[in-house]
């Protein structure tokens, strides 16, 4: 399922929008010690996911797809401390890593998204994905911003293996369908979901609005409530 350059453009985006918030504790970490405040004093990264080392930068390593490869991963990446989650966009998939890597290069444990970590297409059902945009755990849940399927998939508890199928989808009234609109229970390219304060939090990029449940919704196509 190939990228359109407007679809690439809205992800490059949302990319740096993550990664701000996501650099954004680090940051006030660094507070209250005096000295100069203007700069901040980075550390080199210490490993590297995706390629075998620092200077490679092609998709999938210029080869195929497998469990060690990554293709545009966006958003933010997730974790507990026990599994790292990576929504890797382009290979419509989202990477699992179980227990936490500690080598460059290393593989993912299981994919979800995908019958295998090879396959790379794109489709519409539950066990399928479609440019996921950005992951994120919270309550014991992982949410995935499935963009390309306009909808936000669920689990009720963290997935850590291959064919964990998620428990709820919101933005569809199933796991087959994947017709964008505008409504309380619809969405257009969702470009990311997060749970805050127990209530699920919806980007619907191209519907140019931001969706809240007040609770987490244990029914699929449940309807937003603001």
């Amino acid at each position: 399922m190939p990228i359109r350059s407007t679809d690439s453009k809205q992800l490059r985006s949302v990319a740096l929008l993550s990664c701000l918030l996501l650099l954004t504790p680090w940051f006030a970490a660094c507070g209250g010690g005096g000295g100069n405040d203007d700069t901040v004093d980075m550390n080199e990264a210490f490993q590297v996911l995706g390629q075998l080392g620092f200077t490679a930068g092609s998709p999938n390593g210029g080869g195929a797809a497998s469990a060690a490869t990554l293709a545009q991963p966006l958003g933010n990446v997730a974790t507990d401390g026990t599994v790292l989650f990576v929504a890797d966009t382009a290979n419509n998939r989202v990477l699992g890593y179980s227990p936490l890597p500690t080598t460059d290069g290393a593989p993912a444990q299981f994919v979800l998204g995908q019958p295998t970590p090879s396959s790379t297409t794109g489709a519409t059902a539950r066990d399928r994905m479609a440019l996921p945009s950005s992951v994120f755990l919270g309550g014991g849940k992982l949410v995935v911003a499935d963009s390309g399927n306009n909808r936000v998939l669920i689990w009720n508890t963290v997935p850590t293996a291959a064919g964990s199928l998620p428990d709820v989808v919101i933005g569809q009234a199933d796991f087959t369908t994947s017709t964008s609109g505008v409504s309380a229970t619809q969405l257009a390219f969702p470009s990311a979901a997060i749970i805050a304060n127990g209530r699920l939090l919806v980007a619907d990029q191209n519907n140019n609005r931001v969706l809240v449940w007040s609770g987490m919704p244990t029914s699929s196509g449940a309807a937003a409530n603001q």
